[in-house]
């Protein structure tokens, strides 16, 4: 089976057996959609003459048309990712089974498999990168009404006196202010070139926990996971998270029980597989559902 990860900077377009065990793999650069989708497709068509590809997993920053029943299915929605709203990623398909959703959704879904979720029934995955994304999972499937979740566009107060943040949409969301884009605006270079020692890691902590208390309180979930180059490259960030959440909910109802709970909040096992692999539990699902 085929899965291919769009991604804010990257796209990971992967083969795996039935297992989800990844045998291949290639990269393209994010760049505008038509160039991007037709080097996708290239390779697709590529592994299709070698391979008999049983079904297809389309893994997809957002936001996204994830209703199989909309006449906009698999089409991009209004995105701070210029010249992509309106990009159609059924183009990439052909006549096999097929599920298309967001790129969180599928982590949390390979999370569930393969990862820090197998042995429950709800968890919450948070990838911070390029943008900020939430996939509560309830009964082991995505939250759904009428989309999929957009929690990373949550608003909550700005760590700075006079910094508004940097989301397009809504400037002071949990994306405006932790994304990776939003602290290279903030301190005029990369994320990844920010030192630890650098003030701006409280900010993102407070922000995150912030967003993880809401989380908490909403939700309901027994497991929250962070995932994302910012989450996976700032490791010392968790406990910092953790206790300032403890620190947030101050025992309040099931508050109590997560301060007991070291596991409630715990960095994502799938690292930079979480995305390819999501991809692929996209696939698995794609052809349990056509099974007759």
């Amino acid at each position: 089976m085929a899965g291919v990860e769009l991604g804010g900077t990257k796209c990971i377009c992967v083969l795996a057996d039935t297992s989800g065990a990844i045998f291949a793999r290639e990269r393209v650069a994010t760049g505008h959609p038509s160039e991007t989708l037709s080097r996708i497709e290239t390779i697709l068509h590529g592994w299709r003459r070698e391979h008999d590809i049983a079904a297809i997993g389309i893994a997809s920053f957002g936001p996204l048309d994830t209703d199989p029943a909309s006449a906009n299915y698999g089409q991009l929605l209004a995105t701070p990712k210029p010249g992509w709203a309106g990009a159609d990623l059924r183009r990439l398909l052909w006549d096999t089974p097929f599920l298309i959703d967001t790129d969180v959704n599928g982590a949390a879904l390979a999370e569930g498999v393969w990862g820090a979720a197998r042995d429950l029934r709800s968890w919450c995955y948070v990838t911070i990168g390029t943008g900020v994304g939430v996939a509560p999972i309830i009964d082991r499937r995505p939250v759904a009404g009428l989309g999929h979740a957009e929690a990373g566009h949550m608003i909550v107060p700005s760590p700075q006196p006079g910094w508004v943040g940097s989301c397009s949409f809504h400037k002071g969301c949990v994306e405006g202010f932790v994304s990776g884009p939003a602290l290279e605006a903030r301190c005029g270079q990369p994320a990844s070139d920010i030192a630890d020692s650098d003030e701006v890691w409280d900010d993102v902590a407070q922000i995150v926990a912030t967003l993880c208390h809401n989380l908490a309180v909403t939700v309901v979930p027994e497991r929250i996971m962070l995932g994302g180059s910012v989450a996976i490259n700032r490791p010392h960030l968790l406990e910092v998270i953790r206790a300032k959440l403890n620190a947030s909910l101050a025992g309040y109802a099931h508050g109590a029980r997560i301060a007991q709970m070291p596991e409630f909040l715990v960095t994502a096992k799938l690292g930079e597989d979480a995305g390819p692999l999501g991809a692929i539990r996209l696939a698995q699902l794609a052809l349990a559902t056509s099974a007759p």
